[in-house]
């Protein structure tokens, strides 16, 4: 590992989200065991559902703790590692990346005003995966959202070759030893302040037909 030896110069906090109980337990029995109490956490939850109430509640009480609500306490990185791919079209809603939680990231992570964005320095999204049509859909996600979030790289054939974490997961481990492809991509938050998305709801032709027909019919003694 690339990582300091010293837990207490770890440049960031790190929270894990984990969609499997077992499993985030597992993880967190073992944050003791490496003695990273107090900079290693792990949450069971689902992060489609969970993400905006989690980074709220650190949002407040990190603003809280240094009184200030531009203190360092952000949401610096957020590493998005080989997701379930759920191919079936009737599971697709189960995808980690989705239009919402893009638009969750945005509202929580700092704005990059520097040019060029730099990894050290910057707000970004790391996303990697060892199925292709699994990173370019997250990809895709993120790319149609560049008010928000720019990709390092342009060219959506490129990948990049290095894992930017230098923590390679067990996945990678495994996919790696025997010498198949890796694909990454990194996106960096804008300038772009976040804006609350406005939904707006249309009737239809027929849907107002029906409404009217339900009310007369509702109305009718």
């Amino acid at each position: 590992s690339n990582l300091p030896k010293d837990p207490s110069t770890y440049p960031y906090n790190y929270l894990g989200l984990e969609i499997r109980p077992m499993v985030a337990q597992f993880a967190k029995d073992r944050i003791a065991k490496h003695h990273l109490t107090g900079i290693v956490e792990f949450v069971g939850c689902n992060a489609n559902i969970d993400l905006d109430r989690l980074l709220r509640l650190y949002q407040t009480q990190a603003s809280q703790a240094n009184k200030d609500d531009n203190a360092p306490l952000l949401l610096q990185r957020v590493s998005i590692q080989y997701p379930d791919p759920h191919f079936k079209k009737p599971h697709a809603k189960r995808r980690v990346v989705t239009e919402d939680l893009v638009d969750t990231l945005a509202k929580y992570m700092p704005l990059n005003h520097q040019e060029p964005c730099a990894p050290e320095t910057s707000s970004l999204v790391f996303l990697q995966s060892d199925i292709q049509s699994v990173l370019d859909g997250m990809r895709q996600v993120f790319g149609n959202c560049t008010e928000y979030f720019q990709d390092a790289h342009p060219d959506v054939d490129y990948y990049m070759p290095d894992n930017i974490l230098k923590v390679p997961t067990e996945r990678e481990v495994s996919v790696l030893v025997r010498d198949l492809p890796v694909y990454r991509a990194v996106f960096y938050r804008t300038a772009t302040p976040w804006q609350e998305r406005v939904v707006e709801e249309s009737l239809t032709e027929s849907d107002d037909e029906d409404s009217e027909a339900n009310a007369d019919a509702s109305s009718t003694p």
